[in-house]
């Protein structure tokens, strides 16, 4: 045998046993990659689609070469602020590799940061910020279901995005999510965090199909009566209702709102009418439920049992609130980070970070006043969120210790939280819980106060002292500002009105007016925007959005919302009438039903005398000389 004939055979005999050694390497391969959690489960994300199975499997091995040379050219597109351009090509990348992390959050951020700015309207931008976060909540967490980055990139484009006021259309931003959010979720204002919790317990356990659903007799005649209008049960009825419930009426109310004439062009009045037939209520009630699950479920990627875990381990979150969504994905990126083996590559602080700083944003504005009219929204401080915050900075801390980085964000958690006491000393103060204020104080004092530092000595003084000085420097920021002008107007009307005490009223009320005035003129318009990034809205309007927030308040007795209603100045109830007329009409038939008070409500809440003629006037402003009476309103 020729020696070019042995090398042949060697080779093959060497070949056969190379593929019969991978062969008998195969199994082990694999069932190690499963137990490392790198390869794809369909069981927990959803099948690819065929066309982007084709293409793949077109391009068989030359598929990673195709990927690197249009990341390449996607991120050199976007250095050269081709931004469309880029969006395109990471797109085609996404389809090419849906378990690429880096692509799915290059592609979200383009849209929701770079393109979004270089458009020209608010709804422009809003429909790219929009588009980049139903991209994460929809297709990129579908396909990676354990990724903690993807999670937490969404977590921070309603944090910093939507919530925070770097972009000058975050105003616009803010009232889009809660009118988007009233409409599936419902307004959470007038309600106790109780009744807010049971809502979404309601959704937990709603029917998963139609099929169960119509076992209800009351729900399946409901859902008759509604598709035999044309509608289905889906997302489009479920906005549909919403829309009815935020203009012009609700399940447990006859009228609540505004008059139908007002509304008529933006819902369907068959609807209406189908949902104030009292004997549908019931039924209503069933299907509402349903929908608002399947809808969570299918559009949003949301689970109301988490949502509700959520809620019951923090508190009531108004899902309206950008900061809301922030926790629900951060703590979702928490979740999956335990459900990973590896993870010395999970960005683990950061997601940790994020519901902390959610928690102290719900602190900050997370009591919400939207009129869907008007598109007026207020954001006020919610101090239920305190103990939030302590938990979640807790839970973190707890899982800090023992990482390689452990010592350094402990650290950093503690100076977040010295400076979230102090600030939270400042507010219970000026809501006039002095009480809460020093046992905060105190706490602060107790785990960061140290006489023996010159620069602790900021415990040394009184808490009045810290108050003042805690104002001095944070008075010009937003958030300070609004909630320091929150507490004034509160003060104005729980002592001044409640006590009949004029002088008392004008003089907080004057204040809070001052307080407006000075930090309004420090903004600057956006045009576009049509408002300031930092401004605040204006001063009447602000003062009708506490008013309201004030009887809306299910824990303040009826008595003292009646004496407050009887010495607010007839010009200030035209503008709250309405809104408030069944609000309070309620609370007076459930304090009934529950045996602790009868109250006649036209005596509690008259009717403010001339009510018919001045709903058609102009809308009143608050008078920057505040008349002579309390509550005194004039036109400018």
């Amino acid at each position: 045998m020729s020696r070019h004939r042995l090398i042949q055979v060697f080779c093959l005999v060497a070949a056969t046993l190379c593929l019969a050694g991978a062969v008998r390497l195969t199994e082990p391969i694999n069932r190690q990659r499963d137990e490392l959690q790198l390869t794809y489960n369909p069981d927990t994300g959803h099948a690819i689609p065929a066309d982007i199975a084709l293409a793949q499997a077109a391009l068989g091995s030359f598929r990673g070469l195709a990927v690197d040379f249009l990341w390449q050219r996607a991120k050199q597109m976007k250095q050269d602020g081709q931004y469309r351009e880029a969006n395109q090509l990471s797109r085609w990348i996404c389809n090419l590799q849906p378990r690429f992390e880096g692509v799915w959050v290059f592609h979200a951020w383009n849209m929701a940061y770079n393109i979004s700015v270089a458009t020209h309207t608010p709804e422009e931008r809003w429909d790219w910020v929009n588009k980049g976060v139903r991209l994460l909540r929809g297709e990129a967490i579908d396909a990676n279901p354990n990724s903690v980055v993807l999670q937490k990139e969404l977590a921070w484009i309603f944090f910093h995005k939507f919530g925070g006021m770097s972009d000058d259309m975050h105003w616009y931003y803010r009232r889009r999510l809660a009118s988007e959010w009233q409409a599936v979720l419902g307004s959470t204002e007038g309600r106790t965090a109780e009744q807010i919790i049971q809502r979404m317990q309601d959704l937990v356990d709603a029917p998963d199909s139609p099929e169960v659903l119509f076992r209800h007799e009351d729900a399946a005649r409901v859902a008759e009566k509604i598709t035999s209008l044309g509608y289905e049960l889906d997302g489009s009825l479920l906005r549909e209702l919403g829309r009815i419930w935020m203009f012009a009426g609700s399940i447990d109310a006859e009228f609540y709102g505004f008059n139908i004439e007002q509304v008529s062009q933006m819902i369907d009045l068959r609807i209406y009418q189908v949902m104030r037939d009292k004997e549908n209520h019931a039924g209503l009630a069933k299907v509402a439920a349903f929908l608002r699950k399947r809808v969570l479920l299918d559009q949003y990627n949301m689970d109301p049992a988490e949502m509700l875990r959520l809620m019951e381990k923090f508190g009531p979150m108004d899902w309206r609130h950008p900061a809301a969504h922030s926790a629900y994905w951060a703590q979702q990126g928490i979740q999956a980070a335990g459900r990973l083996r590896d993870d010395s590559r999970v960005d683990q602080i950061n997601t940790d970070r994020l519901v902390i700083l959610s928690m102290q944003q719900l602190f900050d504005t997370g009591r919400i006043s939207y009129d869907p009219v008007s598109g007026r929204l207020s954001l006020l401080p919610d101090t239920r969120f305190f103990d939030a915050y302590e938990k979640a900075l807790g839970f973190a801390s707890d899982r800090a210790i023992g990482t390689d980085r452990g010592d350094r964000t402990l650290a950093n958690y503690q100076g977040g939280h010295e400076n979230f006491l102090l600030k939270a000393t400042m507010y219970q103060y000026l809501y006039g819980d002095e009480q809460e204020a020093r046992a905060i104080y105190e706490q602060a004092r107790g785990l960061y106060g140290n006489d023996d530092d010159y620069d602790d000595r900021k415990y040394q003084v009184t808490l009045t002292e810290h108050v003042r000085r805690e104002l001095g420097e944070l008075g010009d920021l937003f958030a300070t500002r609004s909630q320091f002008i929150d507490m004034l107007l509160r003060r104005a009307f729980l002592e001044g009105l409640t006590k009949s005490q004029p002088d008392i009223f004008n003089k907080f009320l004057q204040l809070a007016n001052e307080a407006h005035r000075s930090y309004q003129a420090k903004q600057v318009e956006t045009p576009q925007a049509g408002q300031a990034r930092q401004r605040m809205e204006d001063f009447p309007e602000m003062v009708v959005t506490v008013y309201m927030t004030i009887m809306q308040d299910p824990a303040l007795p009826l008595l003292t919302k009646g004496r407050i209603w009887r010495a607010t100045d007839p010009r200030l109830l035209y503008r709250v009438y309405e809104p408030l007329q069944e609000a309070l009409y309620r609370q007076i038939r459930q304090e009934t039903e529950a045996g602790r008070s009868s109250f006649d409500p036209q005596r509690l809440f008259p009717r403010p005398p001339g009510i018919e003629q001045k709903q058609t006037d102009q809308s009143p402003s608050v008078s920057p000389e505040f008349g002579e009476t309390p509550g005194t309103i004039q036109r400018q």
